[in-house]
């Protein structure tokens, strides 16, 4: 995906880990569990295994705050794959803007 993405002309690329928030999470188990059965408790686990034993932790940073060895081996592997793709070479306020000011136009007349 991130090659496809350079390949688009992406410059630099992130990473969220998976968020289930409410009744997303019951939505998520019940599709997994019902597109793939065979494999749904191993990806349930997994995404466990990325928030300290649950599916979802609504506190700010859970993530990186304990991070388990699964969420540091995702970073890892992302930040290789980034690296060697040759993203996030430049800091966000030294690549160019996309944004252009609108033209000036003369206020219209008022009606009073």
């Amino acid at each position: 995906m991130l090659e496809a993405a350079r390949d688009a002309g992406a410059t630099s690329a992130g990473y969220v880990l998976l968020r289930l928030p409410g009744s997303v999470k019951d939505v998520f188990e019940s599709r997994i569990r019902a597109a793939l059965p065979l494999r749904a408790e191993k990806i349930l686990h997994r995404v466990r295994e990325t928030r300290g034993g649950k599916l979802y932790d609504p506190r700010f940073g859970c993530a990186a705050g304990a991070r388990a060895s699964y969420a540091e081996a995702i970073e890892q592997v992302f930040d290789s794959c980034v690296k060697r793709l040759g993203f996030n070479q430049q800091s966000r306020w030294e690549r160019p803007s996309t944004f252009r000011r609108p033209p000036r136009v003369e206020p219209q007349m008022a009606l009073f």
